[in-house]
């Protein structure tokens, strides 16, 4: 049977499009940082059997017995710390390119919907998010920067930058740099590179960092249309 689009509130098939991606990742993310951690926690376990081993060899010299446990230990935290964060990081540049291609498509189905003139396409900006905020401010009357998830959203999205820019690195005399130092508390470790640096890494040491990002990413978008609708429908 043929589903009558006129029935169906205006951003339905966005807000569903949403709601299956965001669950498939929530168990993409779950699924890898759980295998993850089993292979630290038995990668540990193996650790501590081989540096016993290796203490028990007396025709090791100190000096070697020492080189076979830094060796241990650089592999260990390539697993535990390199891969994490190397994964989080990941995730943190798909989900703004899920945030991008999604407001092109609010603002896509807005022009469709009302038959505006022209599409955020026509418009200029620094980038896709730039496009998106000026129309949906002019042609939706809405203004996204003062939604409740903003200033979260434009945070992720000055890490995101960070991350595919600099590898995580940031001066302190960044213009970024305080918005991220700040946006780091209770969510992520930055440190300086070494006690005189003035070059700061970022490391996402913190999972539920990650499932955060993914639900405000997720609440971000689907306020959207449900203002559009209430917009639209006002007198």
């Amino acid at each position: 049977m043929q589903t009558d689009n006129n029935f169906l509130p205006k951003g339905y098939f966005d807000s569903w499009s949403i709601i299956f991606t965001m669950s498939s990742l929530k168990g993409y993310v779950r699924l890898v940082e759980a295998n993850m951690q089993i292979e630290a926690d038995n990668m540990r376990e193996a650790f501590k059997k081989k540096i016993v081993d290796i203490e028990k060899r007396e025709d090791y010299t100190g000096e070697y017995q020492n080189h076979l446990i830094d060796k241990l230990s650089e592999e260990f935290r390539e697993l535990d710390y390199n891969f994490k964060g190397w994964f989080r990081n990941s995730i943190i540049i798909q989900l703004y390119s899920f945030l991008e291609v999604n407001l092109f498509k609010i603002c896509e189905n807005h022009k469709r919907e009302y038959e505006k003139e022209y599409s955020v396409k026509d418009l200029k900006g620094h980038n896709d998010l730039d496009k998106a905020i000026k129309y949906l401010k002019i042609s939706a009357k809405i203004n996204i920067k003062e939604l409740p998830q903003w200033q979260f959203v434009d945070n992720m999205r000055k890490l995101r930058n960070c991350i595919v820019h600099a590898e995580g690195s940031i001066d302190n005399s960044a213009n970024d740099f305080r918005s991220i130092y700040d946006f780091s508390k209770n969510h992520f470790e930055i440190n300086p590179v070494h006690d005189l640096s003035t070059n700061y890494q970022v490391y996402l040491n913190d999972k539920e960092f990650i499932s955060k990002c993914i639900c405000e990413i997720e609440s971000f978008l689907f306020q959207i249309p449900n203002n559009i609708t209430t917009q639209q429908i006002e007198p």
